[in-house]
Parts: C-alpha cells; sequence; structure tokens
C-alpha cells in the first residue's frame, strides 16, 4: 500500500509545477488526499480492528445466534474470484500464443489511439457551463447570433499602443487570479514635439495605406465601401477638425495652440506659455468641440489616458486643462474572429504582427519609437493572451505527464528494487496514457482548461493498478516469472478487480450529469479507470509472463554485485 500510495501521490503532485493555478491546486488536492487516505487507512482501520477483536469478537445479539455458525477447523477454500485470477484467467494470459496476441492487439489499439492524438485541437471559446443541447446553452447560442447580426462580427480588435510598457505582475501571487498588476508608463511618450506629431499622422496614413497583399497577412479588415484598412487614428481626425474647421494648421505648436486660447477668451481665462504642453491643450478642445459637446470624446476616450501636471490650470467651465497624455492608441479592425483558429494558426500571425511593428518603431522618431501591439481584454477576452493560452495548456499537459511517468518510473524502481520490473510497469503507464489521451477527439473534446485539468490527474489514475501488481510480482516467493506471476495475480487480483469496480460505480452517475464539467470529468475518469484495468490486468501480465525477471536478474542486489566484480 505504501509503494501505490506513494507513486499515486508523487505522480498528482507534479502538477504543482503547473502555470495555471487551477490545475496546480488540483494536482495538490489530490496527492494530499491520497495520502489523507493512506494514513487514516493504516491508522485508523487496524485500530477499529483491533478493538473490535479485543472487546467485541465474542459479544453475539441473542437474536442473530444463527448468524454466528461453528468454526470449521478444516482449511478454508479459497475465495472463488481468487481461484478464477490463479487458474483461468491466469493460464490465459500466460498462455504461449494468447499473451503474444494481447500483446499485439493492445500494442496495435495503442499505436491507434497515439495518432489520434495529432489530431487533438485546441478549444477556442471559454469554459462551456452546459451542453450544446441544453436550453440555457441553445439560448446563449441564439442571443450570441442575435447579437451578432445587430452589432456585426465577433473581429477582434487590434490595438498598436504607444506611451505604456508592460505590467509589473511582480506584486501579484500566484494564487491572485484577480490581480492584474501595476501599470507601467513610458516616461518618453511625448506628442507635444510637432516632429512627433507628424511621424505619427505619417504612420497612421502608412497604415491606411497598406496593400492587400499585407492587409491579407496581418488579417487586418478593410472597408467595404472604400476599400482601406479599416483603423481608428484620433490625429487624422485631429488634423481634419483644426484645418478645415478652425483653419488652425497642423501639428501644432505653441504659436497655434496660442491662437487657438487668445480666440476663445470666453473659455479660456488665462494665457499660454510655451512651456506648456500644446498638444494637449488642443486635443482637449478637438475631443470636446470647444469644451461643449463630446461627438468624438466618447469614441476616443477609452484609447487615451491623462494625467494632471504643475501646469495644468482650469478653464471657466471647470474643466482641466494642459494635462498630460499618458499614452494613446491607434485602433485597427481584423479578420480574426473568437473561435476561428487554434493557436497553430494564431501563434505564427502573432509573431508576424511583431515584425511588423518592431519594423515600423524602428523608423519612428524618439517619444513614440515605443509602441506595441496588444488586443485589449473586452467582450472576448484577449486574443493574443488566449493563443498563449491555448499553447501553454498543451506544452502544460504534455510537460506534467512526462515528468508523472518519470516520477512513477523512478519510484517503481526504488520501491520494488528492481529496474526491469519498474521498466515494464511503465511502459504499461505509458501505453494507458496514451490510450486516454486519443480518446479526447474519439469523444469530440478539444483541448482547452477543463481538459487540461483532467489531464493533470491521467497518469495518477494510471498508475495504480499496475503498481499492485508490480508490487504483487516483486514480492512473490517463486523464482520462475510464470510461478511470480501467477503469485501476482493469486494475491493482487480481487484487490483490483474491487477497487476498479468501486471507482467505476462511484463516477458512473457523473455520467447523467448536466453540468459539462461534471460529465466530461466523469467519463475521463470512467475511461482512464476502465483502460487502466485492461491494460494492467491483460498486458502487464502478458510482458511479465515473457521478459520478467527471475531471481535476482535485473535487481539493485544483483547490480551492486556485477559492478563490484568488475571492480
Amino acid at each position: 500500500m505504501f509503494v501505490t500510495s506513494l507513486t499515486t501521490a508523487a505522480a498528482f503532485f507534479v502538477n504543482y509545477f503547473s502555470p495555471f493555478f487551477a490545475t496546480s491546486s488540483f494536482g495538490v488536492f489530490s496527492s494530499l488526499m491520497i495520502v489523507s487516505n493512506y494514513l487514516s487507512v493504516i491508522t485508523y482501520f487496524p485500530t477499529v480492528l483491533m478493538t473490535h477483536h479485543t472487546m467485541w469478537k465474542d459479544c453475539r445479539c441473542c437474536c442473530c445466534d444463527c448468524c454466528y455458525p461453528e468454526e470449521d477447523e478444516t482449511e478454508k477454500r479459497a475465495n472463488v474470484i481468487v481461484r478464477f485470477f490463479a487458474g483461468p484467467f491466469f493460464r490465459a494470459v500466460t498462455h504461449k500464443i494468447f499473451r503474444w496476441v494481447i500483446v499485439v492487439v493492445l500494442l496495435g489499439v495503442t499505436a491507434f489511439l497515439g495518432y489520434k492524438i495529432s489530431t487533438i485541437e485546441s478549444q477556442e471559446r471559454d469554459v462551456q457551463v452546459f451542453p450544446d443541447s441544453h436550453n440555457v446553452a441553445i439560448h446563449t447560442d441564439r442571443r450570441t447570433r442575435f447579437k451578432d447580426s445587430i452589432e456585426g462580427d465577433d473581429n477582434v480588435e487590434l490595438q498598436i499602443v504607444f506611451g505604456l510598457e508592460t505590467v509589473d505582475l511582480s506584486v501579484c501571487s500566484f494564487t491572485a487570479y484577480e490581480c492584474y498588476g501595476n501599470t507601467i508608463y513610458d516616461d518618453d511618450f511625448d506628442m507635444n514635439q510637432p516632429e512627433n506629431q507628424q511621424a505619427f499622422l505619417d504612420f497612421c496614413t502608412y497604415l491606411r495605406n497598406l496593400d492587400e497583399s499585407k492587409t491579407d497577412d496581418l488579417r487586418i479588415r478593410r472597408s467595404l465601401i472604400t476599400g482601406k484598412p479599416e483603423l481608428k487614428c484620433f490625429v487624422e481626425d485631429m488634423k481634419t477638425y483644426f484645418e478645415d474647421e478652425k483653419n488652425i494648421s497642423f501639428p501644432l505648436n505653441y504659436n497655434s495652440t496660442k491662437q487657438l486660447v487668445d480666440g476663445n477668451t470666453d473659455i479660456y481665462n488665462t494665457t499660454v506659455t510655451p512651456n506648456d504642453r500644446a498638444f494637449e491643450i488642443g486635443l482637449a478642445y478637438w475631443l470636446t468641440d470647444g469644451h461643449k459637446e463630446i461627438p468624438d470624446y466618447n469614441e476616443y476616450d477609452i484609447y487615451l489616458g491623462e494625467e494632471s501636471t504643475s501646469n495644468t490650470f482650469r478653464i471657466s467651465n471647470g474643466e482641466m486643462v494642459n494635462t498630460r497624455l499618458k499614452y494613446a492608441s491607434i485602433v485597427i479592425n481584423t479578420t480574426m474572429i473568437w473561435g476561428d483558429f487554434g493557436y497553430q494558426v494564431g501563434l505564427p500571425l502573432l509573431e508576424k504582427w511583431d515584425e511588423f511593428i518592431a519594423e515600423q518603431m524602428s523608423q519612428l522618431p524618439d517619444g513614440i519609437n515605443k509602441g506595441y501591439h496588444c488586443t485589449p481584454a473586452g467582450a472576448n477576452f484577449n486574443f493574443w493572451l488566449w493563443q498563449k493560452i491555448q499553447e501553454e495548456l498543451t506544452n502544460s499537459a504534455i510537460r506534467n505527464i512526462a515528468i508523472g511517468i518519470s516520477v512513477a518510473f523512478v519510484v517503481l524502481v526504488l520501491t520494488t528494487q528492481n529496474i526491469i520490473i519498474g521498466a515494464l510497469a511503465t511502459i504499461t503507464i505509458c501505453c494507458i496514457t496514451t490510450c486516454v489521451l486519443g480518446l479526447i477527439p474519439i469523444l469530440g473534446w478539444t483541448l482547452g482548461t477543463l481538459e487540461s485539468l483532467n489531464l493533470s490527474l491521467v497518469v495518477g489514475l494510471s498508475v495504480d493498478y499496475v503498481v499492485h501488481l508490480a508490487e504483487g510480482y516483486y514480492l512473490a516467493e517463486s523464482e520462475d516469472r510464470i510461478g511470480k506471476t501467477k503469485e501476482m495475480l493469486e494475491s493482487v487480483g480481487i484487490s483490483i478487480l474491487s477497487g476498479c469496480i468501486t471507482t467505476l460505480g462511484a463516477c458512473f452517475f457523473m455520467l447523467f450529469s448536466v453540468i459539462l464539467f461534471f460529465l466530461q470529468f466523469g467519463t475521463f475518469v470512467f475511461c482512464t479507470i476502465g483502460l487502466s484495468y485492461i491494460f494492467a490486468m491483460l498486458l502487464f501480465p502478458a510482458l511479465i509472463s515473457v521478459i520478467g525477471p527471475e531471481r535476482n536478474c535485473g535487481s539493485f542486489q544483483c547490480l551492486f554485485f556485477c559492478c563490484r566484480s568488475k571492480n
């Protein structure tokens, strides 16, 4: 029991290193549950048995005297299930022909399901609570399609941001999933220089005049009316406003801003000095159309940020003017739609955007040359981030499985003190894990958060039965492999069967759950336990009866003496 509990707990615990809190905490919880179960079984259960034996063994109910038959001194016959495993079942799995049939068939199934692993697709949407056939899911789908028919498709909005740097996440602990970190500003960002304004404007013009091949490569959406890329550039609208409506030249400088202030004495009750931030004064005037209306404010407010400075002043209507522009964004509509493709397509596209923005930033002057692109979290979450999450879900699942199998191999070798037994058991665990992974596309699942959470348990659930058999083979007193195999099946076969039936029975009722997570979890456990039992009771005995170690072959003691004799 110690060997099986240690191996299972270790296989679960490796998920602690997952970058996803749900997977990490779930793995630790499962590992602690195995340890707690082991401690309670070796302490509480023996205590109950000893208490009954010493205090209530001879106590009998006067009404149920027939339930206490006379003790038979003759040798008791073994349980019928024990006799089955030691007799017909043993002869079948160790038959010279049939055991090879078992090996070929199960390895063939493993190879087929191993191929199916390559067809696993990543989940494009967030966690789904109800299945598609449920009324709530149908209502949500219809509401979404109605919303799309009114507001348009779920196209991803990409922003090129100036004035911001990466977020400082050092203040967030691993468990603080609602922590968004501290925003770091680019203190060099400055739009008050006329040359920076012109360069910003030229960059917007360049984006608007991108050829069709480039927009297709970057998946930029083109207007059906103008045929030009769809983007929002506040500097373009600002230039048009001042030159066409206010007859003020653009880019703005001290003289043009002074002209604006002097021509609106009813609004500005102060004079403009060369130290004031000319661009920000004009920006505030344009956004609110002379501080009276807000035709452009609502459109651009979320893409611009400001803060007060020592030169900020208050105008006649109480509004603060001459604030510092902290960040600004150019907004680009893309043809990327949520659910259109997985990270296999999304991440190469992300790299193309990285290269494109890096090239353009190298051509801009200081003060506006640190821009970057992003897909900010909105109604459909952060698109680029979701591509990274999909990749990490896949990589972490594979990494945790590989680590779990490696840990299981080390524990098996150390506890059985035999490298051959540990290797054969590990091969069986690998086959079980491969088959479970191959069932994902067959069941119509994609690799998302729930599936990654389930996969964190696959090795832990797969090792239990194989470890029981490996331990039984190691403890067998026979010298030859056939005798050891018979003792192994006779001693632990009924325990494995009992454990399989109880586990399958416990998760059977989850197969009728309405909540999708419980349905998937029940199906996953049911398939994993079922495959674990089949491979443990068929493949492992067949392999061990062919190449299982005899006497001290493969044991640490034998290896030690071999190395010592060579020296």
